[in-house]
């Protein structure tokens, strides 16, 4: 903390960041020399923001935001790019229009035809989802006892013997 009865340069740091000890405080109110090099730190520092402020200023006089131009050309330049804009949208939607209506056109083929074709279908499904729940039903119904032996399973229930169940208290 001191060398050779001041304060290190490390100290006076802390002292000027606001971190320093109370014997280093103590040290600072009552050693001029110490007291002398804070106050040429900060002095240094104070000319430093002064410096930069006045050379933000000048830089900020001479450089002016240029003003706001409202001349009669911008619009003159923005209008025929906006028409050019429409006319492009427009060119391009009509041919994408067609095509959407020409294959809903398509799509809407007319219902009895449709009837027919889902006529036809749907008794050749219902004749294979009737077979289905038939062959369900008699899976089902049937009275005999599901087989357990590919499971490896058995039908009665596991119980401890009261030699297992007593070694496993021990």
């Amino acid at each position: 903390m001191k060398m050779n009865s001041h304060l290190s340069e490390s100290a006076l740091n802390e002292l000027l960041i606001g971190s320093g000890s109370p014997s280093e405080m103590k040290h600072l109110a009552t050693c001029s020399l110490c007291a002398q090099n804070v106050a040429d730190f900060r002095a240094s520092v104070d000319l430093f923001n002064q410096a930069s402020q006045a050379w933000s200023e000048e830089r900020s006089r001479r450089i002016a935001p240029p003003a706001l131009k409202t001349d009669k050309k911008s619009y003159s330049t923005a209008l025929p790019w906006a028409l050019a804009t429409a006319v492009l949208l427009v060119a391009l939607g009509i041919p994408v229009w067609q095509h959407q209506h020409k294959s809903s056109m398509v799509t809407n083929t007319p219902v009895s035809l449709i009837a027919s074709a889902s006529a036809e279908n749907s008794s050749e499904q219902i004749a294979q989802d009737n077979e289905l729940l038939r062959s369900v039903n008699a899976a089902l119904e049937s009275s005999e006892e599901p087989s357990l032996a590919p499971y490896l399973l058995s039908h009665k229930p596991y119980r401890l013997s009261s030699e297992r169940s007593g070694t496993r208290n021990r």
